[in-house]
């Protein structure tokens, strides 16, 4: 039988991670700035499946919090590649955070 105290930490462990969850979810992918540095980002977002599925998502009458996180989370992965390519050339932008590449 499991212990009072193991309980509890596996139980604080599923808070955190589903505090985790709910806060990427609030995520407005669209007003990160590195979005209109993105053309990728704005070329997905214009494609004929992006704004049907999020129409769909946002009729749905519960939160579908899988679909959402997979649609941010291409979002996100695009915008991320874009920070890469800029971290890996001299930017004034890298240079006002003070970062060297390694």
């Amino acid at each position: 039988m499991p212990s009072r105290t193991g309980n509890l930490i596996i139980r604080a462990r599923i808070c955190r991670s589903a505090a985790f969850i709910a806060i990427r979810l609030y995520l407005d992918v669209e007003k990160i700035e590195d979005f209109a540095l993105t053309p990728a980002a704005a070329s997905l977002l214009a494609s004929p499946k992006v704004p049907q599925r999020l129409a769909a998502l946002r009729d749905s009458e519960h939160v579908e919090y899988e679909k959402v996180w997979a649609v941010k989370f291409k979002f996100l992965k695009l915008l991320f590649r874009s920070f890469l390519r800029e971290y890996r050339t001299e930017t004034a932008r890298r240079s006002n955070f003070g970062i060297s590449p390694a």
